[in-house]
Parts: structure tokens; C-alpha cells; sequence
């Protein structure tokens, strides 16, 4: 009896072990990670760099941002942010306007994060469309022309 009991009491613990320690990826439906847009240069030429602009300051560039089609990250903490492009076409700028969201999706699961209403302010390129967004299931696209 006192034997069945342990290995009953050993299995329970490592059920809920595995349950609870599988991680936010599995056991929630999705990740953490801070929201992104994505990219398409279209305008000739690639991106070979881009830089994010904060309170004036220019950042380190942008890891994986060069190309044709990347994708730049978002500042949840903010409303806005401006972007230079160091293409092989030219320098450029984009400013971009957005509402961050947070929401709380569980205690185990933490807050996942995302961003609405995406919209452009000035720019330097001569055409740039908004695709995609929170209520087509992907990630907005901004195309540019």
C-alpha cells in the first residue's frame, strides 16, 4: 500500500512539474516577444542598414534590418518612433505613430504585447503603404515604393 501511495505521489509531481515547466511558448499559445513591422523594399537597390531615432539620439543599428524584406522592432514603451535607412540608393527617413497594447493573458503566461493603429508621419521615400495589422493576424507591413 505505502508503495502505491509513493508512486502515486511520484507521478503527480512530475506531471505538474512538466505542466508548469513547459514554458510560455508551449503551454500558452505563442511567445513574449516584443512586436515588430515588417518590411518590403521595393524601391531599388537594398537596405543595407537601419537605425531607430529616440529623444534625438541615433541608435545602434538594427540587427537582421537589411535587405529587401526585414523586420524592424517596436517600442512598446513609446508612441512613436523615427527610422533612418542607409540604402544603396540613398539615406532616408520614416516616422511611424502607433498605439501600444498590453494585455494580460495569464499568471503564468505574463502580458503579451502589440501595437494598433500604425500610421506613418513624415518620410522621405515617395511611397510607402500600410498592410496587415492586429485584425488580420499577422504583423503590419509597411511596403515601400
Amino acid at each position: 500500500m505505502f508503495k502505491k501511495l509513493y508512486q502515486f505521489t511520484l507521478v503527480a509531481i512530475l506531471l505538474a512539474f512538466t505542466i508548469f515547466a513547459s514554458g510560455c511558448d508551449e503551454f500558452c499559445g505563442g511567445t513574449s516577444e516584443e512586436p515588430v513591422i515588417e518590411i518590403a523594399y521595393q524601391a531599388g537597390g537594398n537596405v543595407t542598414s537601419v537605425y531607430a531615432v529616440k529623444d534625438g539620439v541615433e541608435l545602434p543599428p538594427i540587427e537582421g534590418a537589411s535587405g529587401t524584406f526585414f523586420n524592424i522592432p517596436v517600442d512598446i514603451n513609446g508612441s512613436s518612433v523615427t527610422y533612418n535607412f542607409v540604402t544603396t540608393q540613398g539615406n532616408h527617413t520614416m516616422q511611424i505613430f502607433y498605439d501600444p497594447v498590453s494585455e494580460l493573458q495569464s499568471f503564468e503566461c505574463g502580458f503579451r504585447f502589440s501595437i494598433e493603429n500604425l500610421r506613418l508621419g513624415s518620410t522621405t521615400f515617395t511611397g510607402a503603404i500600410i498592410s496587415g495589422g492586429p485584425n488580420s493576424f499577422i504583423n503590419y507591413l509597411i511596403t515601400i515604393q
